[in-house]
């Protein structure tokens, strides 16, 4: 069993708020529907822009 807590929306809220600024209305409508769909935004963006370039970049030739 995992003793790993994962990160609140309140806490993705704020790192938003933090780097941009605000929270893009399209997240916090989104996250007001459905939490999971917060989660889920978080997983595609690690892959698609992770820390060391984006994905795509890699791929060019």
């Amino acid at each position: 069993m995992s003793t790993e807590q994962k990160t609140t929306v309140e806490q993705v809220f704020g790192m938003m708020r933090q780097m941009m600024g605000s929270i893009p209305p399209a997240i916090a409508k989104g996250t007001a529907a459905d939490e999971g769909l917060l989660y889920e935004h978080l997983r595609s963006r690690a892959y698609a822009m992770p820390a060391e370039g984006p994905s795509m970049k890699r791929l060019a030739p």
